[in-house]
């Protein structure tokens, strides 16, 4: 084999060495249990659980949750999912502070208690935490009554928003904890 041939082969290694770090193995189908859920929307009714992995597409891992009529997705952005050339975001970081500032005026709320800085935006939380970006999106509306649509969105929204905060903290703990070991 030619010198070209070994720098071929030693170029092809250091690119998969690199495509690992760059894609973290860490699953978020992991940071929360059925049991977990089940703990903070007492009536989901665990039915599976699906991983996506959205990485190649600029949009993180996800993991959806599917109970009775009700959903939860987990998407985490971690640092090596901004590396590969592939995100226009440089950083978790960087994407979370655009986002707030595209929104449009009082969309955003700020939520504080949550990782290192949390919003919310009528549909999910999202917040950052060690150079990851978490987004929590639960649609758990199913059984509320309401005398309109108006009031009926606020209850589902305000509902969401609790499950969506209890839910961070779990995983914020799991995290902490699985850092532990």
């Amino acid at each position: 084999m030619k010198i070209s041939g070994y720098l071929f082969v030693g170029l092809v290694i250091s690119m998969v060495l690199q495509a690992s770090f760059v894609f973290a193995d860490r699953n978020p189908c992991d940071l929360l249990t059925k049991e977990q859920i089940a703990s903070v929307i007492r009536e989901f009714g665990f039915k599976k659980a699906r991983y996506v992995d959205g990485r190649n597409y600029f949009a993180g891992q996800s993991c959806d949750y599917f109970g009775n009529g009700k959903t939860v997705t987990i998407t985490i952005e971690e640092k090596g999912d901004f590396l590969g050339g592939k995100n226009i975001f440089s950083s978790a970081k960087e994407k979370f502070e655009r986002q707030k500032k595209a929104a449009a005026p009082g969309v955003i709320t700020s939520i504080k208690g949550i990782g290192e800085e949390a919003i919310w935006n009528h549909v999910s939380l999202e917040f950052l935490q060690d150079g990851t970006l978490y987004t929590i999106r639960v649609h758990a509306g199913k059984g509320l009554r309401a005398k309109n649509r108006d009031e009926l969105r606020k209850k589902v929204e305000k509902r969401n928003l609790e499950y969506s905060k209890e839910l961070a903290t779990i995983i914020l703990l799991n995290s902490k904890n699985l850092h532990k070991n």
